[in-house]
């Protein structure tokens, strides 16, 4: 059995709560935050306000890449999927992009069909979707070094 600890006061969770960042802490504790304390992304003043500031997109230097992410990050915030999104597990032999469970491929439909995204391929949704869930799991800092390596 896994328990979950908040790596700020290191209580086990009682209510998981995501940081715009993707970053999670206890509920109590990402209330009090002002920036996440993994990757210093400013955090949102209290649960149910609006997001804070969004990462630093222009970070990813592909254009292609950046419109891709940024897009797939609103369409995560806007329907609160990040706690699905890190709960679920891509296959080991092809990731996402032939995935058929369920989860993966409704989040998947919705960042499709975001007007702003602008994927072409199957390739193209996998490769968002591995990068989202790297930012899920491990915070945006995460995923701008994963890209600067790649």
């Amino acid at each position: 059995m896994v328990i979950e600890q908040c790596g700020v006061c290191l209580d086990t969770f009682d209510t998981y709560s995501s940081l715009p960042c993707g970053h999670g802490f206890c509920e109590g504790c990402t209330l009090r935050l002002a920036r996440c304390p993994f990757c210093r992304t400013p955090c949102r003043a209290h649960a149910g306000s609006e997001p804070g500031s969004e990462p630093d997109f222009d970070l990813i230097q592909s254009e292609h890449v950046r419109v891709m992410v940024r897009a797939a990050y609103r369409v995560l915030n806007e329907h609160q999927l990040w706690d699905r999104l890190r709960n679920v597990e891509p296959s080991r032999e092809t990731g996402f992009a032939f995935s058929q469970d369920p989860d993966i491929l409704s989040i998947m439909r919705l960042i499709m069909d975001d007007p702003h995204y602008t994927g072409h391929s199957g390739a193209s949704i996998g490769q968002t979707m591995q990068m989202m869930y790297l930012v899920a799991r491990r915070g945006f800092a995460v995923l701008i070094h994963y890209l600067e390596y790649d």
